[in-house]
């Protein structure tokens, strides 16, 4: 559902119905751009719920993309350097 910004343009919430149009979109492009090229693609999403539906997962497994697996967020695995950027601000 489009809805207009306060410049004008439309906006959308990303839902997996955008996202597979944005999908298709990007396989035109890649084939419009490299038409003798059969480059394999290795695709990388994050683990967004648009990103991961069956719908979202069968076409890219339609078109032949390997999907690179992105870990799960951990506040204790990502760490922020909060300290390092502090003393940098200051």
């Amino acid at each position: 559902m489009a809805n207009p910004d306060r410049n004008g343009k439309r906006q959308y919430n990303l839902n997996s119905d955008v996202y597979l149009a944005q999908l298709n979109r990007l396989q035109a492009a890649i084939e419009d751009k490299r038409p003798r090229k059969k480059n394999h693609v290795v695709f990388h999403n994050d683990n967004a719920r648009p990103h991961f539906e069956r719908r979202v997962v069968e076409s890219i497994e339609g078109k032949r993309w390997d999907l690179l697996p992105h870990p799960p967020y951990s506040p204790t695995e990502a760490p922020t350097y909060y300290h390092v950027n502090r003393s940098i601000k200051n």
